[in-house]
């Protein structure tokens, strides 16, 4: 966790300021993180790949919309969906 603390980020970085990285939230989100990855390594997919799956089964009226801005992301996000 202590790589994640928001004093290992830059101090421009904007992310200082977002409460969602204060040590409370970062603490339940770290949480969550943990739990992803715990549901990623039992299906033997990346994290990336357990949002969208989540999203989807969260009903009919949601549709993941997936970004990307690195060639391995993309691979993520086309290897989503592939297990249930």
């Amino acid at each position: 966790m202590k790589d994640r603390l928001p004093s290992c980020l830059p101090e421009d970085d904007f992310r200082r300021r977002l409460p969602r990285f204060q040590q409370d939230a970062l603490r339940a989100n770290l949480a969550i993180v943990g739990r992803v990855r715990e549901i990623a390594e039992r299906a033997g997919i990346t994290p990336a790949q357990v949002a969208p799956e989540w999203v989807v089964a969260q009903g009919e009226h949601l549709i993941p919309i997936p970004g990307t801005k690195t060639p391995k992301y993309l691979v993520d996000n086309a290897g989503a969906g592939t297990w249930s």
